[in-house]
């Protein structure tokens, strides 16, 4: 939905401002805290405005090689932060943070804490939109900030209706032109997915994807067997995933289950070994994407690292229902038993001897 809000922004500014955003996501270490918010705003803020470098390079030590102050801390990058926004190159900015509620709690606490304090020194210049789910512990720091206005979607539900419709319209374009669609047949699928969406962008986005593959003519008739809702929708993908060739099956199986339980996104390669898969298997990075690509509906690949679509996803695999596809147990003492053994097969022994002076 924020990507949509920020299309129709772009649009409708023509150049006449700025706008950097950041979406929060749960499930990956690298997206889920202040540092990484703030950290992002500028990377968009620097890479539209090329003129801005400027405030990272006078940081920069050429001799030394590194930086004079610590970026890695969050008061300092945010200090950076305000003196980028603070550059007589912008117009208006608008800073668009989403999902603050998939940000940890305590960096999210930090981060709203800044913003109320100094971010909204400049209410004519910088305009902060910030979404999430209810928090009544990031309401009540808000709520120390001037001039804002509260839209509860719960209550407003006619908005999320016509970011989906839109959201709708622009995948169905996508599908349209890369499956070459008749008109007619592009209206009727548009016209279908509006029906079934609920108002869900996933249910939506999860679906498109699973269109890719699929013929034109076969299209409408695919949509029409998919339940609306996500945990019937996963269910369903389970199931595709899980049958059919047995070899592969299993192996995806074992992806999944080891994604579950790992508390951070894995490198493909890493994921084949934690995952007990052939050896031959787990060092060809084509043949893992290809197997992870087929558990699409719950993986990504971003750089030859594994993430899950959505926190949901990783819910129903890890506690949900999910659990009833798995035919082993998938535990923790297993995920230990494929490290130590891992470790094992590819660490070499190292001695040291201890001198007593």
């Amino acid at each position: 939905m924020a990507m949509g809000l920020i299309e129709e922004l772009s649009m409708e500014l023509q150049g006449s401002a700025t706008i950097c955003y950041f979406f929060c996501q749960n499930t990956d270490d690298e997206l889920n805290s202040a540092i990484a918010v703030v950290k992002g705003l500028i990377l968009r803020l620097v890479t539209q405005g090329k003129a801005l470098m400027h405030h990272l390079r006078r940081r920069w030590d050429s001799t030394k090689r590194t930086f004079t102050e610590d970026i890695n801390s969050l008061l300092t990058l945010w200090n950076i932060f305000l003196e980028i926004l603070s550059d007589p190159v912008h117009g208006t900015v608008y800073v668009v943070v989403d999902a603050l509620d998939e940000c940890d709690t305590t960096q999210m606490h930090h981060l709203l804490k800044l913003i109320v304090r100094t971010g909204l020194d400049f209410p004519s210049r910088i305009k902060w939109l910030l979404t999430s789910r209810p928090l009544e512990s990031a309401e009540r720091l808000l709520q120390l900030g001037p001039d804002q206005v509260k839209v509860s979607l719960e209550l407003n539900s006619a908005h999320v209706s016509m970011a989906v419709r839109n959201y709708i319209r622009f995948k169905v374009d996508e599908l349209s032109k890369y499956q070459r669609y008749s008109k007619a047949r592009r209206d009727e699928v548009e016209a279908i997915l509006t029906q079934k969406a609920e108002d869900t962008f996933l249910w939506v986005a999860l679906t498109c994807k699973s269109l890719e593959d699929v013929p034109e003519e076969n299209a409408v008739a695919n949509i029409q067997e998919l339940p609306p809702g996500l945990p019937p929708l996963y269910d369903r993908m389970m199931r595709h995933i899980t049958t059919g060739n047995p070899e592969i099956g299993a192996m995806c199986e074992k992806i999944l289950g080891a994604m579950a339980l790992a508390y951070r996104p894995l490198h493909l390669q890493e994921l084949g070994h934690i995952a007990d898969l052939p050896e031959d298997i787990c060092n060809n990075l084509q043949t893992m994407g290809d197997l992870v690509q087929r558990c699409a509906s719950f993986l990504k690949v971003r750089e030859n690292i594994v993430y899950f679509v959505h926190q949901s996803a990783k819910g129903y695999m890890a506690v949900g229902e999910g659990q009833e596809f798995l035919k082993q147990r998938y535990g923790h003492d297993w995920i230990v038993s494929r490290c130590l053994a891992t470790m094992s097969k590819f660490l070499k022994g190292q001695y040291c001897r201890v001198i007593d002076t």
